[in-house]
C-alpha cells in the first residue's frame, strides 16, 4: 500500500535525520 510505504518513509526520514544530527 502506497500509505504504508509513507508510513514507514517518515519513520525511517526521523531515524536518518537523527542520525545525521548527532
Amino acid at each position: 500500500y502506497v500509505l504504508k510505504k509513507i508510513r514507514l518513509a517518515h519513520q525511517t526520514d526521523r531515524c536518518w535525520r537523527s542520525a545525521h544530527q548527532e
